[in-house]
């Protein structure tokens, strides 16, 4: 359980993410590299069309991220470094923000969780990265070399029958999750410039990899009818009974 101090400091750091810059010697490092952002609500299937394009594309890594969130029975080996979500295991995250050691960080708003990144969690020309839409301008003012913003949308129906497997009635997330829904469609429909749509069509994920990595390599322009799915999928979100 989190002190109330401790919550504090989340809180404020959260107020302040977007400002936070990391060293000089962090920044330049960056300037050499692509950062790809896959934003969408959770169950869209963003990190099976990351594995996927991975596996079409050794020019493609996926970016190592550190976070206090437990561990889930599908997280792949190696991808994740957990913090203890507690006073102890936040205060070197809090040290390493405070030095600007890290990369990047953020909170998410509506749980006390924290995720960051290092400089050698992005290793390669091309890295890509589940991003909450509310972190994704810091991204942009962090000094990479590209920035790309990807949402990814599947079916409506297909997105609620995952989302209701993964947090049915009584899961304590459930809430959040749903909160967390509407604010990422409502962020991703608000995108007017240097955005991209990607379609996750059921049981392919190869194609919506293929945009993606068309997208990063700048031959291709992603999917812009998927809007469409997005606003279905915002309004489905809305219906959610918590």
């Amino acid at each position: 359980m989190l002190s109330d101090q401790t919550i504090q400091t989340l809180n404020r750091l959260h107020e302040i993410e977007n400002d936070y810059k990391p060293n000089p010697d962090i920044v330049a490092e960056l300037g050499t590299k692509t950062i790809v952002m896959v934003v969408g609500a959770t169950c869209q299937g963003k990190n099976l069309i990351m594995d996927t394009a991975v596996k079409l594309d050794e020019r493609f890594h996926i970016a190592h991220t550190r976070t206090s969130r437990p561990p889930r029975t599908g997280d792949e080996p190696g991808r994740y470094t957990y913090f203890e979500n507690s006073d102890e295991g936040l205060r070197p995250v809090f040290e390493a923000i405070e030095n600007h050691a890290m990369v990047q960080y953020a909170v998410n708003p509506y749980s006390p969780l924290i995720y960051g990144s290092m400089p050698t969690d992005y290793p390669t020309e091309y890295n890509l990265a589940d991003i909450i839409s509310s972190a994704v301008d810091n991204f942009r003012h962090l000094g990479f070399k590209r920035t790309i913003a990807i949402s990814v949308v599947s079916e409506p129906a297909s997105w609620l029958q995952r989302f209701e497997e993964r947090f049915p009635v009584g899961d304590a997330q459930r809430g959040a999750r749903k909160d967390e829904a509407i604010e990422s469609l409502t962020w991703s429909l608000a995108q007017d410039h240097d955005h991209y749509w990607v379609h996750n069509v059921d049981g392919q994920p190869e194609l919506a990899a293929e945009q993606l990595i068309a997208i990063a390599e700048g031959t291709g322009s992603g999917q812009p009818e998927t809007r469409a799915l997005a606003e279905a999928c915002l309004e489905a979100a809305r219906t959610i009974v918590v």
